[in-house]
């Protein structure tokens, strides 16, 4: 899937997530797509961790 993860300043920016589920479809897993983090950070100055957390979390509240 691809969500939006906001940054600084209000900028905006969509980011490729990985999503795993169990054989009733319940996801079990999210993870960031690293390439769409790093160049995020290399725009934000956010550190590549922080911004892999930020897109996981929003993917939780949006995607559960």
């Amino acid at each position: 899937g691809v969500l939006g993860v906001f940054g600084g300043g209000g900028a905006e920016w969509n980011a490729a997530v990985k999503i795993a589920t169990d054989e009733d479809g319940c996801i079990f897993s999210i993870s960031a797509e690293f390439e769409d983090a790093k160049t995020i950070a290399q725009k934000t100055g956010m550190p590549v961790r922080e911004v892999m957390r930020r897109i996981v979390d929003l993917a939780w509240i949006t995607l559960v």
